[in-house]
């Protein structure tokens, strides 16, 4: 059946193979290949049809595609569809994303404006609500996990949707979810953003600054958000607002299902009406919700230390004295890392020879045989153990990065980096992926087992010298030359956050459990605590007048032990920001420290050739 294009002729169907409608004259192919089939959609300033392109092929696009037609109720509306024709067209042009529909073509024929684009076969979110009924947990977690990078990419590309509700969603056939409809989406200049303009999109799921004509990218988070409400509670949002109160009353309207607190806070803060303490960009959204937690305020962090610390291993409170020193390398100890018994600890340094040793008792483990971990030629960067305490990795200047079988002594996989250094190595708490830091500003995930190319992470401007994924492994850290450290969204291989502050470089990361905060050391002579939701640190750690190099975070979160210029290793309370000990021992630079899983035990690598390990009383 082909429809007839013209919005006013009473009798639009026609037969299959008609050239022109049989009741108004009207020619039925537009641009002479596309066929409307059927009317899908109508609204204010035109309608939708399924169409065929009767020329295609399906080497190039599919032969269904949608139809949009820009025909204005009234005169005094065709200026306007005028103008949504040609922004619509020129936002499909220009984001290219396997989420968003494909512009196929736009056109003008007799008179009338139309885009002719990808047919996204599936439901909408709205008409799966209808069918299936409110929404659970894990289903929005997993919407505003698919649908939030498809918003960053929106907004990277300078565009507002501004139209963000249930009937613009469509759930794709492979369950991915499409973004449509970008005949609100302006440009987001600087001119533009300051500039009042017409109030264009949905009334019930729109940003109270976009209802006075000032749409923002966080005018989109709020539509989001009040999109995951409807589609939690089926009620509309209009009713899920308490005006007399000032405040979101969703929760009442649940049914027989909780939300976790988590994931509360989350929406509550993407749909608060201040501009202040509403999430401002998707990838804020994306760093809480691939956190372990939702966002705390910096006064929250003492409380949720004492819960923390109640689950996991507690660095015990005392006095740290050295109980083994380690001696074995030829040269410089540049790296250690303990297996997750914490009964061996692996070192490497500039004699190019990686080592393991009994931690109880401070003896080599087999690295006298003949053959046990040979393999690099330069000296070795860094190491980590595989959570499993199965395998290791190393990374070196000889421009590889290895993975080692610890019983054997067995190479079982090489990781190409040449022509370019690996500065730093860290397994993903799965065990599946070992990123690698390097000389090339890029960071590297290599899959375990897969010979296959890397997937790269671009974005820093000097070489990456340390890489950290978070305890959930939803986010990895990055520290680089070029003074800043970077956080990326794992799953989507997105950045997320880059945060800045140091006037000098960076060259220790460590997450806290949880993901609660992050500690970063630098050449500014101070560790910088952040609450990385906000992007804001809330202690700085002074070490006046030595730098500190390196640092990390006990296991229970409480304490951090960080390596100063002087030689010496300091031991931080957390919270209060007190320096309660100064360890003393080494007689060069100290260039690795690490705490063991169960937090008792602290090791410290230097470049007086030695390794010691600490034990608080």
């Amino acid at each position: 059946m082909s429809h007839c294009l013209n919005p006013h002729c009473p009798k639009p169907e026609n037969s299959v193979d008609a050239r022109f409608c049989q009741n108004c004259g009207t020619e039925l192919l537009l641009g002479d290949r596309y066929r409307a089939i059927r009317l899908i959609g109508q609204g204010g300033f035109g309608k939708t049809f399924l169409a065929e392109d009767e020329y295609s092929t399906t080497e190039t696009q599919s032969a269904t595609c949608v139809v949009k037609q820009f025909h204005p109720a009234g005169e005094a509306n065709a200026p306007k569809a005028a103008e949504l024709f040609e922004r619509e067209a020129a936002r499909l042009e220009q984001l290219e994303h396997p989420q968003i529909p494909k512009l196929y073509a736009y056109l003008e024929q007799d008179q009338r404006q139309y885009i002719i684009q990808e047919f996204v076969e599936g439901q909408t979110l709205a008409d799966e609500l209808a069918e299936h009924g409110p929404f659970s947990e894990p289903q929005i977690t997993n919407l505003l996990q698919d649908l939030l990078p498809v918003l960053q990419f929106v907004h990277r590309g300078g565009v507002i949707h501004r139209d963000i509700k249930p009937e613009n969603i469509i759930r794709r056939r492979d369950n991915r979810l499409v973004l449509v409809d970008f005949g609100a989406a302006k440009y987001a200049t600087a001119t533009a953003l300051e500039r009042t303009g017409t109030v264009i999109g949905s009334a019930e799921y729109t940003a109270p600054e976009q209802t006075r004509g000032k749409a923002i990218f966080a005018s989109d988070v709020y539509s989001l958000g009040v999109t995951c409400l409807h589609l939690l509670t089926q009620m509309s949002p209009f009713d899920l607002f308490d005006v007399s109160e000032d405040a979101w009353v969703w929760r009442q309207y649940l049914i027989d299902q909780a939300v976790s607190d988590r994931l509360a806070a989350i929406l509550d803060k993407m749909v608060q009406n201040s501009l202040k303490e509403r999430w401002r960009s998707p990838r804020e959204v994306l760093l809480a919700l691939n956190s372990d937690s939702a966002a705390p305020a910096p006064g929250q962090l003492l409380s949720l230390a004492e819960s923390a610390s109640k689950t996991l291993p507690t660095t015990i409170q005392g006095n740290w004295r050295c109980v083994r020193t380690l001696k074995g390398h030829e040269g410089k100890v540049y790296a250690i890392a303990f297996s997750p018994d914490g009964q061996i600890l692996i070192s490497g340094g500039g004699d190019n020879l990686i080592k393991l040793w009994h931690t109880s008792t401070g003896k080599e483990f087999r690295t006298h045989y003949p053959g046990w971990f040979s393999g690099h030629s330069n000296l070795i960067s860094s190491v980590a153990c595989s959570p499993d305490g199965k395998t290791f990795a190393t990374g070196s200047w000889d421009k590889s990065v290895k993975l080692w079988d610890l019983q054997t002594g067995k190479s079982l996989q090489s990781f190409n980096e040449y022509p370019f250094v690996s500065n730093a190595i860290a397994f993903s708490p799965d065990g599946n992926v070992i990123a690698s830091g390097s000389s090339d500003k890029t960071i590297k995930l290599w899959r375990v087992g897969d010979h296959h190319s890397p997937h790269i992470l671009q974005g820093h401007n000097g070489l990456v010298n340390f890489i950290a994924f978070s305890p959930n492994g939803k986010i990895l850290a990055s520290s680089s030359f070029d003074k800043t450290v970077k956080l990326w969204d794992i799953a989507n291989r997105q950045e997320l956050r880059t945060l800045r502050g140091y006037a000098n470089t960076i060259n220790s990361i460590s997450f806290s459990p949880n993901s609660r905060f992050l500690a970063t050391g630098g050449w500014d002579c101070e560790i910088k605590l952040w609450n990385f939701w906000s992007g804001q640190h809330f202690r700085a750690l002074v070490d006046q007048p030595n730098c500190p190099h390196p640092a990390c975070i006990s296991p229970d979160g409480q304490t951090l032990a960080s390596a100063s210029e002087n030689h010496t290793i300091k031991i931080w309370n957390v919270y209060s920001g007190t320096q309660p000990q100064q360890l003393s021992g080494h007689s060069s630079w100290i260039n690795g420290i690490a705490f063991s899983p169960d937090g008792k035990l602290l090791a410290t690598c230097s470049s007086d050739k030695t390794i010691r390990l600490w034990r608080c009383d």
